[in-house]
């Protein structure tokens, strides 16, 4: 069915990947005024970030070892989204990434996600090289290389499309 609204198909796709365990701000309600205007209201993630102002404030600070974490822990909720919940998000972008005091993945902006059951790896491809596009410093080339790498463990396709991948 198609649902016109993109605060009603927001909340429909949060309670869809709430169900998935996939984390994003647990929706609570959804309110249609009498003039037509629409609010989602959703949980408060106290001391959250979106995920480039994560980046710029977290990594700077960070060891080695903890920017490799931080950045493994992001790649296994994006490819979890993906390859275990079948969800394309449809908007991949920095902007669309809540991290948590936690280094916990939130997913945001739910209007454009489809539950495909399988992902396309032409679609995974596409969200990949949007989100690498979107993430501004200060990650490094070797950085991206290995969010990608911790992305595909399982599987090569993705692996061996890397540089066209980094390159967008």
């Amino acid at each position: 069915r198609f649902i016109r609204s993109p605060g009603l198909r927001s909340w429909v796709n949060g309670v869809g990947l709430d169900v998935r365990h996939v984390p994003t701000p647990r929706p609570l309600a959804f309110v249609t005024y009498p003039d037509g205007r629409e609010r989602l209201v959703t949980e408060w993630i106290d001391g959250a970030w979106p995920l480039n102002d994560f980046l710029k404030r977290s990594l700077p600070l960070c060891t080695l070892d903890l920017r490799r974490e931080l950045i493994r822990r992001i790649a296994g909720e994006v490819r979890r989204l993906h390859l275990v919940a079948g969800v394309d998000h449809g908007d991949l972008k920095a902007n669309n990434l809540l991290v948590g005091p936690d280094a916990q993945v939130r997913f945001l902006d739910l209007d454009r996600v489809k539950f495909r059951g399988v992902v396309p790896m032409a679609r995974r491809i596409k969200a990949l090289a949007q989100l690498n596009g979107a993430v501004t410093h200060p990650l490094t080339r070797q950085d991206r290389l290995h969010f990608l790498s911790c992305y595909a463990v399982y599987e090569t396709g993705i692996w061996h499309h890397r540089k066209a991948t980094v390159r967008e």
